[in-house]
């Protein structure tokens, strides 16, 4: 039976589950519901394909060069309006479409779970627009991208940074009608907890949500709100007053492997990396508005040569480095929560989730002044070793 890789360093990226000729592995929850490989040692003949496609055993290899990076607006309103950020994504999208591609992304389940699936259609692709912060079910998404890229199409596959470098292994080479997509991810929380956050919220609210938005910019795109909507009411608070998200950015229960991510780093293996540009109004204010800017990082010749066809749609302007700064989960592990274990101890048994986090969680999410300067400071020694590399 082949060795995968730790458990602690697993992302669930679904790899060895999809390269598997004999589907002998399946993704399987563990008891703090993250998604693990099982593999059926009555099946399995041992080829080692699924240590080969593992990202952890072996990392696609990185470009040569950084990446160009540029604070970016979608140019209609209306686009920018439905992001998370500056709209950069749906434009790309639609560069797919318009050349008969197919497009992957994460999209809501009707059970409220997410997974990745195909869209063909620009009113598909809307499903996958705004974050969802929680891991994203494979399933099949890997195999069926080759089997488009196979046939000569085009393919946009969008995902989490250890998605895509799942992606890569899974592939085994590069195929100039791919163009791959990650983010700027700050950790996946437990699908377990948000299962069971979904159904406290909908007894409290009286109903089951017809959709979900994470990232609510009605009020403005740095103070976004969670927002639940239902037939004729809607749950809608800050997100730093919303229990799910208070656990989730205080690093309560994420996945094991976030903590020491592999996936990292200014170099990726994706095409193209899309966040959001905190800091805007320092580093751009002429691109600064409150309603998104996206920090687009170009890490390819093929990411480059489709932005290049969007200039006529878009407002941007190059940034540096310090960029990251605002956004240090681009190369920083987040620490968990001293809690943590204490958490997941308690959460089968617990009566309310909501209770339990707000008890867990009594710090403050905004650091002190003295302790963002040295992380800034930590990340200048970081980009600059880099550069000198």
């Amino acid at each position: 039976m082949p060795a995968l890789c730790d458990v602690s360093a697993c992302s669930g990226c679904s790899a060895c589950a999809s390269i598997c000729p004999k589907g002998c592995i399946s993704m399987a929850a563990d008891r703090e519901g993250f998604l693990r490989p099982v593999v059926d040692a009555g099946r399995c003949v041992d080829c080692g394909l699924c240590q080969r496609a593992c990202p952890v055993l072996h990392p696609p290899a990185l470009p040569e060069q950084e990446p160009q990076l540029l604070a970016v607006l979608n140019s209609d309103d209306s686009d920018r309006a439905r992001a998370a950020s500056g709209g950069v994504f749906i434009l790309l999208a639609r560069q797919i479409l318009k050349k008969g591609g197919v497009v992957f992304g994460a999209a809501f389940r009707p059970n409220h779970a997410v997974e990745h699936c195909a869209a063909e259609t620009e009113a598909d692709v809307y499903r996958f627009c705004g974050p969802k912060y929680l891991q994203s079910v494979i399933g099949d998404a890997y195999r069926q991208a080759k089997e488009f890229l196979e046939q000569g199409r085009y393919v946009l596959f969008s995902g989490t940074p250890c998605q895509i470098m799942g992606l890569r292994s899974f592939l085994g080479r590069d195929y100039p009608t791919l163009l791959a997509v990650d983010l700027i991810c700050h950790g996946v929380p437990s699908p377990a907890v948000w299962n069971r956050y979904v159904r406290e919220r909908a007894l409290k609210d009286g109903g089951e949500p017809e959709t979900i938005t994470f990232r609510s910019k009605e009020k403005s795109w740095s103070g976004y709100e969670v927002r639940f909507r239902y037939e004729g009411a809607q749950y809608q608070v800050h997100h730093r007053d919303d229990p799910y998200m208070r656990g989730f950015l205080r690093d309560l229960y994420l996945r094991p492997s976030c903590h020491r991510c592999v996936a990292k780093g200014i170099r990726r293996v994706s095409d193209v990396t899309l966040a959001d540009l905190w800091g805007a109004q320092k580093l751009c204010p002429e691109l600064f508005d409150d309603k998104g800017t996206s920090l687009v990082m170009l890490h390819s010749e093929k990411g480059k040569a489709v932005w290049g066809a969007l200039a006529s749609q878009v407002r941007c302007a190059p940034v540096s480095q310090d960029a990251i700064g605002y956004n240090p989960a681009a190369i920083c592990s987040v620490t968990p929560h001293p809690n943590r274990a204490l958490f997941f101890a308690r959460f089968a048994d617990c009566d309310d989730l909501s209770a339990l986090i707000l008890e867990l969680t009594p710090d403050p999410i905004v650091k002190p002044p003295s302790l963002y300067r040295r992380i800034r400071g930590k990340l200048g020694r970081m980009l600059r070793s880099l550069k000198s590399k």
